[in-house]
């Protein structure tokens, strides 16, 4: 009898410990097409995070891989790197991961590098004018338990008045 009452408690609190919500602080980095048209985006990462056409894109231990290449479409968002909140300013979370980016419409073409920007007003290295910041909050379902995530979003938008 007092096995069984015991083997029910530590279930029981199994169980409520198992249900009870987690919390996820992410940051993410997304691009937002606010052309007429769509966007060719390359990315360029680094050599330790590559492979196959693809790279890593998340440090939350989620083992998700994106294309280098993807088109975004018009007023599309693209959410490519996220990571575990630290602080970080997005413009360096994007160096540590991309050697570069070239994106291609059909009036455009622009580079971005350290240190050089070819046709953009903003370069998505030097600084962080070109970001933009919202929080958001919102709850993942997952089997048992409800994972409650605080994202700190930053986005870049490429917009037509930013070309040179």
């Amino acid at each position: 009898m007092k096995t069984h009452t015991i083997t029910l408690l530590i279930l029981s609190v199994l169980l409520s410990y198992s249900c009870s919500p987690i919390e996820r602080q992410q940051e993410q980095l997304i691009f937002v097409n606010k052309l007429n048209e769509p966007i060719e985006l390359n990315l360029f990462t680094k050599q330790d995070r590559t492979g196959l056409g693809m790279y890593s894109s998340s440090t939350l231990n989620e083992g998700t891989s994106q294309l280098s290449n993807y088109t975004l479409k018009p007023d599309e968002e693209y959410s490519f790197y996220s990571l575990v909140s630290d602080g970080s300013k997005p413009n360096s979370v994007f160096f540590s991961v991309f050697d570069s980016l070239r994106i291609k419409t059909s009036k455009h073409s622009v580079l971005f590098k350290p240190k050089l920007a070819t046709n953009y007003i903003h370069n998505i290295y030097e600084s962080n004018e070109g970001w933009t910041y919202k929080r958001e909050n919102y709850t993942l379902s997952r089997q048992f338990t409800p994972i409650k995530v605080v994202s700190d979003n930053y986005y870049f938008t490429f917009r037509d008045v930013f070309f040179k």
